[in-house]
């Protein structure tokens, strides 16, 4: 049965009239009635919004119309482009999540950013934009001191210790540090790290999360470029699926950089960033090495693993004078394909030379170079190497 459908005149009780309002209404009812008129009739006198007038006023007393507008308005007075601090990783109005395991490198990473945002200088082999710093750390006295001093920072670096806002909720902190990074020309929050400075009892607790991420999502509202520290979870897991504690804090974020070692490289110094971003201009696959002067670049994973496997073949042909495709696989652990495909690039950069044929009972013999090969190229492919392998 339809429970719209009109009841038929013969049911109506003894004296019903629904055209004339009931006299045993009662005061309330007549007032919550009036109300709910009042209402419907004040919806329908709402006034749209129009780019003249992008926040329209309404019947409602003291409330205002959703600023409701065609989507190309978004664009009016916008340049279109990322304002990059440092491109792909550091943008005002920007969340980003830098993890990785306990003492894989993430605090020399920090403060390497932290000094390319202090000198205008590249980070990772990309452009960053001279800016000042707030750094909210939890490291003391002694670390910090030592950390300042290698990478020379100075008054344009401002940090907050965590044992000195012990008593300041995780909200008043952000707030203060948001008023200050603006009072003092800082474009750039630091938080190292979250989970720490939060106060966060249970990370797998979304709600939780939520609400302590939701204060530096407005901090990043007020204009800031906000750069938050944290650690990766026990398990492995896909790019992005490693942060430790609930996936509420990398869904609320707008980069995630992963730092780790990677057991394909032999060079211990070397790490791997993997990220994905809202933005196309974060380098999704990145590997670095930490030289006595900073991070150098080796590319992507692809072309780093074959940068370190040339360099292997080369030192194996310098240290053993010369040897074979087979030789050389069982002195590196390569394949022979592998070894083989490094040994003739080399030979066409003239750093070896070979003899043979490559023919059954005639095979390829490569040899340190002494004719061809320029002695100071092999002296410094050489100590290409042996730096990495340091």
């Amino acid at each position: 049965m339809n429970d719209r459908a009109p009841v038929p005149r013969e049911a109506w009780p003894a004296g019903f009239d629904p055209w004339k309002r009931s006299p045993e209404l009662s005061e309330a009812e007549r007032a919550s009635f009036a109300r709910k008129s009042d209402e419907q009739k004040r919806r329908r006198t709402i006034v749209s919004a129009t780019k003249e007038t992008p926040v329209a006023e309404t019947k409602f007393e003291g409330s205002l119309a959703l600023p409701f507008a065609p989507i190309s308005t978004v664009l009016d007075g916008e340049a279109g482009e990322t304002p990059w601090l440092v491109e792909g990783y550091v943008a005002p109005g920007a969340v980003t999540l830098w993890s990785g395991w306990p003492k894989v490198g993430k605090s020399t990473l920090l403060f390497a950013l932290i000094s390319s945002l202090q000198e205008g200088t590249p980070f990772l082999g990309l452009p960053a934009n001279r800016s000042g710093v707030l750094l909210l750390t939890e490291e003391r006295r002694g670390t910090l001191a030592s950390k300042v001093e290698r990478w020379s920072l100075n008054g344009s670096v401002h940090h907050l210790r965590r044992q000195q806002a012990l008593s300041r909720s995780w909200a008043e902190v952000v707030h203060g540090a948001t008023v200050y990074c603006h009072d003092n020309a800082l474009s750039v929050l630091i938080v190292d790290t979250f989970s720490e400075w939060a106060r966060i009892a249970n990370e797998n607790e979304a709600g939780e999360v939520l609400a302590a991420i939701g204060a530096l999502q407005e901090a990043a509202g007020a204009g800031l470029a906000v750069q938050v520290v944290s650690h990766q979870r026990k398990s492995p897991g896909r790019f992005g699926e490693a942060v430790r504690g609930s996936n509420a804090l990398t869904g609320a974020v707008d980069i995630i950089v992963e730092l780790e070692r990677s057991l394909s490289f032999r060079d211990q110094s070397m790490r791997v960033l993997r990220a994905v971003s809202r933005y196309e201009e974060t380098p999704e696959d990145l590997v670095v090495a930490l030289a006595e002067n900073g991070y150098e670049v080796r590319g992507d994973s692809e072309h780093a693993q074959a940068d370190e496997d040339r360099r292997r073949v080369f030192k194996a042909i310098q240290e053993a004078e010369s040897g074979t495709r087979a030789d050389l696989s069982e002195l590196t652990g390569l394949p022979g394909a592998t070894v083989a495909r490094h040994g003739n690039d080399l030979r066409e950069d003239g750093k070896v030379e070979r003899t043979g044929s490559g023919r059954k009972g005639d095979p390829y013999v490569w040899h340190a170079g002494t004719g061809s090969a320029k002695p100071d190229s092999l002296a410094a492919e050489t100590k290409l190497f042996e730096d990495g392998e340091r």
